[in-house]
């Protein structure tokens, strides 16, 4: 425990058990405490104590991803949600790399977990946080050009000159 009573490492929010990854007002919180007003805490953690198979995913797969537990710790995920009804939140198709399809990547799923329990406590709280839930098949698509934020750089004159 740290000197304020927090449990290092987790959410700052009262009885979250979920990792503080967040900076917010000089604590650390979770995702879904992160852009919620103090008034809403409750509810937000309310909402993830009723997803414990999700919310226990999740930090299960923060903290073994990439260590020599991973694959011990990935069996126990699969199984928690599918005992939960959550089958749909097991890796597949939505976290597919665009390069290297038919593989999925574990850092999207995970995003695509904390999306799905993020839009869960947004409509518990009935308030929206700060950062809604993107649409569902929203997946990263790779680099951006530069053109796409600089469409001034795309433009060739018309007449021929050089700019």
């Amino acid at each position: 425990m740290s000197a304020g009573g927090i449990e290092h490492g987790k959410c700052a929010a009262f009885g979250c058990p979920l990792p503080g990854s967040l900076g917010m007002g000089g604590e650390w919180v979770c995702f879904c405490h992160h852009g919620a007003s103090a008034a809403g805490w409750q509810n937000v953690t309310r909402c993830i104590r009723s997803h414990e198979s999700l919310a226990s995913s999740i930090s299960d797969a923060r903290r073994f991803l990439g260590t020599p537990q991973w694959s011990s710790a990935y069996r126990t995920i699969r199984q928690r949600l599918t005992a939960a009804g959550l089958a749909d939140l097991l890796p597949g198709k939505a976290d597919e790399s665009p390069c290297s399809p038919g593989h999925p990547v574990a850092v999207h799923w995970l995003m695509r977990m904390e999306m799905h329990l993020l839009g869960l406590c947004n409509a518990a709280a009935d308030a929206a946080l700060s950062h809604p839930a993107p649409p569902p098949a929203t997946r990263t698509q790779g680099p951006t050009p530069a053109t796409a934020y600089l469409p001034d750089v795309a433009k060739k004159p018309e007449n021929g000159d050089t700019a």
